[in-house]
């Protein structure tokens, strides 16, 4: 049996993991605002599928269609849904994710424990205070069993992105020493 894999934030910088296994299906959900956005999300393998969407509204899947969801360094709307600004993304989250499924969300965070995202859409930077805590509070009040895990940069260089390579650059100059922590969380 093929499993379906989500991947939310997809989008210009190429978080998308194509991977290779071929008893993986995944989908891409590229969170934009708008459709000429979509043209730059990468290129996937075969098999694998991208689509528009907004994380602010309900995923356009039925429920119960993902045995894994993963984001890798969420920046902009995706990040605060995940942290429970303005909405929470947390019940979508739940509803297409199957009773075995598992989450994980790779984040980064400064020596400071904040990190800044922009918007596309939106004039300025917000800083967002401690975000993988946040993450990991929200999982566990949505009914998710979760585990917060700092990762070391030898975890984050076989993710192969261009936002881990970004994020090693950043743990690894003594005078930035960001951190980088892995939230995984799982029905109840």
């Amino acid at each position: 049996m093929i499993e379906r894999a989500l991947g939310l934030g997809v989008g210009p910088d190429g978080v998308y993991n194509s991977g290779d296994s071929r008893d993986i299906s995944r989908v891409g959900v590229g969170i934009e605002k708008t459709i000429e956005n979509l043209e730059r999300l990468p290129k996937t393998g075969e098999g694998n599928h991208l689509l528009l969407a907004d994380a602010c509204l309900p995923l356009p899947f039925k429920d119960s269609t993902f045995s894994s969801i993963q984001a890798l360094f969420p920046k902009g709307d995706l990040l605060l849904g995940l942290c429970g600004y303005d909405y929470s993304i947390w019940p979508e989250l739940s509803r297409v994710l199957k009773d075995e499924g598992e989450v994980e969300i790779f984040t980064s965070v400064s020596a400071w424990g904040t990190t800044w995202t922009d918007f596309s859409d939106r004039s300025g930077f917000v800083v967002v205070p401690f975000p993988h805590q946040r993450i990991w509070w929200l999982a566990s009040r949505s009914g998710f069993e979760s585990e917060l895990r700092r990762i070391e940069p030898e975890e984050v260089e076989v993710l192969g992105t261009k936002a881990s390579h970004y994020t090693l650059g950043r743990m690894t100059k003594p005078h930035l020493s960001d951190r980088a922590y892995l939230i995984r969380a799982w029905k109840k």
